[in-house]
């Protein structure tokens, strides 16, 4: 464990809340959580769950009911699953990347992450005994194809897919997705397919499963949860949908380590994923009047650059123009009241930018981008 950092996006949040414990009013961008309160729907059915009794243990692959709600919400991305086989329910996506990567990696192998990226996606990988290969996206965020094909090598087992990407905010289009999964498929290669985000995509993005794409189904794990679509982050609820080999390997872990996710949060995701989606929808257009509020103010600081998201709610600008470590300038903006989190723990293209997470309150942001604009002008 000496090798493997704390969480660099937990971390900034835990350094947030000793400073607001010493009397500081920050304004938050670090975390990627939802400021919203999960659907009433959602808490309506997980109390009533409760009162019936469904407080026990579950099967380690998850509650039939959910399995099969989440293989028929899957469908409508083109994902055709075996509710009995092809699906694991796990407390978090985190989880699920562990458990993917403990099923797959043996100690030497390597890990190809297309970065920047989120930390924990290296941090797992040096936990089993694997080893983290980062190649950067282009400066326009597109795969860098030459890159990819160097990073290969025969002790490469797994390509990790995240779009919509986070810190970027990029979304992987349709002929980069065909460049991967000919990837994958001439190198022999598993992919894990990082899809949280998905149903955050704006004005002409698509979100597109590399899971459909020919010959991909059985090479691909795709992870996703409740975290951000439906603003339950603390309900620690995700699953996996791979080939039936991986999944059960994927079983077995959970079997032996969490044993199940929480049985009522379960039921209650039933709901989430049948019941009415008006919340949702509602969500998903604010988080794009954020995007275009938060992009706008921060463009208008002079000295910084910043690529239009495609989706998720985060953006990632460039302040490589005032020549300071970007970890100095996210230390220097806390000082000045906002908390955020420097590219660098993202990986090769992190360094000289900061992640802006907009998942909060409007006035926040302009108040939080107005501080940004105070600590810039004075560097």
């Amino acid at each position: 464990m000496d090798r493997v950092p704390t969480s660099a996006t937990l971390g900034m949040a835990e350094i947030a809340r000793r400073v607001e414990a010493q009397g500081k009013k920050l304004v938050h961008f670090e975390l990627g959580e939802p400021d919203f309160t999960t659907p009433k729907n959602v808490i309506d059915a997980a109390y009533k769950e409760m009162l019936e009794g469904q407080t026990h243990y579950e099967s380690s692959r998850g509650v039939p009911r959910l399995l099969d709600a989440i293989a028929k919400d899957e469908e409508a991305f083109g994902i055709h699953a075996d509710p009995r086989k092809n699906i694991i329910v796990v407390p978090g996506s985190k989880f699920a990347i562990y458990a993917l990567l403990r099923a797959i990696i043996d100690p030497g192998d390597e890990v190809i992450i297309i970065s920047p990226a989120w930390p924990s996606y290296a941090d797992m990988v040096n936990v089993v005994g694997g080893r983290p290969v980062h190649v950067a996206l282009t400066e326009s965020l597109k795969v860098d194809e030459e890159g990819l094909r160097k990073a290969v090598s025969k002790k490469t087992q797994l390509l990790m897919v995240n779009s919509p990407n986070n810190p970027t905010g990029a979304v992987v289009d349709p002929g980069d997705l065909r460049l991967l999964r000919d990837l994958a498929v001439d190198g022999d290669l598993l992919v894990m397919s990082d899809e949280i985000y998905k149903m955050m995509v704006y004005d002409d993005a698509k979100h597109v499963s590399i899971a459909t794409l020919p010959d991909m189904a059985e090479r691909t794990v795709v992870v996703d949860g409740f975290s951000k679509t439906y603003a339950m982050t603390g309900w620690r609820l995700a699953y996996a949908i791979g080939n039936e080999k991986i999944i059960q390997n994927m079983v077995k872990i959970q079997m032996n380590t969490t044993t199940c996710a929480a049985s009522f949060a379960q039921y209650a995701a039933v709901e989430a994923l049948t019941g009415p989606q008006d919340s949702v929808h509602s969500m998903l257009e604010e988080y794009g009047r954020r995007r275009k509020t938060t992009l706008k103010l921060i463009q208008e600081i002079p000295g910084i650059r910043c690529t239009e998201p495609k989706g998720a709610f985060y953006l990632f600008p460039d302040i490589s123009s005032y020549g300071k470590p970007d970890t100095e300038i996210a230390k220097g903006l806390l000082e000045n009241g906002v908390s955020l989190t420097p590219g660098t723990p993202f990986g090769l293209g992190g360094s000289g930018h900061i992640r802006v997470s907009y998942a909060t309150g409007m006035s926040n942001i302009v108040e939080g981008v107005k501080r940004m604009r105070e600590y810039f002008k004075s560097v």
